[in-house]
């Protein structure tokens, strides 16, 4: 979960900020989660994130 909220604020701040989903997935600084398997999955993270904030994809229900 704490990487779910790391990445959910993360992408908040940059799409508030007018960044694009390539320049915050490159921003997004890991931390403790660097060295997991596959790390291109904050691409999809990101861009998940993006469509939910433009009202494209319903809002998650979980609280995180």
């Amino acid at each position: 979960m704490r990487y779910l909220r790391l990445i959910r604020r993360a992408s908040q701040l940059h799409f508030n900020r007018g960044s694009s989903v390539e320049e915050t997935s490159r921003a997004i600084r890991l931390g403790e989660f660097a060295d997991w398997v596959e790390p291109e999955r904050i691409i999809i993270n990101v861009n998940c994130l993006f469509q939910e904030f433009r009202g494209e994809l319903p809002k998650a229900k979980a609280r995180l």
